[in-house]
């Protein structure tokens, strides 16, 4: 279930809330500048983001839920930022028909950082922040595109 973090009962996606789901919240935004920024093919792309500070279990479920969820995998971008150097993500992200996008920090710097490299790095018209630890529903895709169209 979806809940806004401040406790409110309102459940409204916009940009700047920030939810919480399960374990750990997740943001939303969209850019302002969505419409000059992208070309036409990219329209209703989403860019997931997820800021780690290196592969493990939790990632390798939250990715596999993420497709799961996911039934048109072409409007979905995974975008997983290692906050470090050095790790091979190649295990937790095997089998996954979402186009998958991995960067780095150079170092540790937080998963601000992190969220921060992955909205450089996405190409998709929406930004959805996602935590690496987070198990997330199955409908959680259905309700984000609902919530923007």
């Amino acid at each position: 279930m979806l809940r806004p973090s401040d406790g409110g009962s309102n459940v409204q996606l916009r940009p700047g809330s920030t939810w919480d789901v399960g374990r750990g919240t997740w943001d939303v935004r969209v850019p302002e500048l969505a419409e000059r920024m992208h070309p036409e093919h990219l329209r209703g792309i989403t860019s997931v983001i997820i800021p780690t500070r290196g592969p493990s279990p939790a990632l390798r479920e939250l990715v596999v839920s993420l497709d799961r969820c996911v039934r048109d995998p072409s409007a979905v971008e995974l975008v997983v930022v290692h906050d470090g150097t050095g790790a091979d993500f190649a295990d937790a992200l095997r089998d996954v028909d979402l186009r998958v996008t991995v960067g780095s920090t150079g170092r540790r710097q937080g998963p601000g950082a992190a969220r921060n490299a992955g909205s450089r790095l996405a190409t998709g018209e929406r930004l959805v922040f996602i935590d690496d630890d987070v198990l997330i529903p199955h409908d959680w895709y259905a309700g984000i595109r609902e919530a923007w169209t």
